[in-house]
């Protein structure tokens, strides 16, 4: 928002990747696992240097973790987002690429370059099996 406003950044690029432990687990899962090690969730600071700035909606914390099942269709949803968020101008230029952990290269989303990527299925099954 600031670099693009402010000092002339002209383009943003988001990088995600393969074998994700976003993918990993389910988020009511990790949701419930947070509220056995701390108690409520609401009104727990997000940020030091912001302390008023808390979730405070039971149902915030699962939202904002944000877990996955598909990192080509979460890149694909954080370019539509800054494309049209009003703290973007319309002129930058925003592109998303996945680091395919399986090939060590960057991809276009929805690209494959290796044969078999992990998905979240296989990350889920392969975390239950470890």
């Amino acid at each position: 928002m600031l670099t693009t406003n402010f000092f002339g950044t002209e383009e943003i690029i988001i990088v995600n990747h393969t074998e994700c432990g976003m993918m990993s687990a389910k988020t009511e899962v990790l949701v419930q696992a947070m509220r056995e090690k701390v108690g409520s969730l609401e009104h727990v600071a997000l940020d030091p240097s912001l302390p008023e700035l808390t979730l405070t909606d039971p149902e915030a914390f699962g939202r904002w973790i944000k877990m996955f099942d598909d990192v080509d269709a979460i890149s694909a949803a954080q370019v539509n987002f800054l494309r049209n968020h009003p703290f973007i101008p319309a002129h930058v230029s925003i592109h998303s690429y996945v680091y395919e952990v399986e090939t060590g290269q960057l991809r276009k989303p929805y690209e494959r370059l290796a044969e078999h990527v992990n998905d979240a299925r296989t990350m889920i099954e392969n975390a239950y099996l470890a």
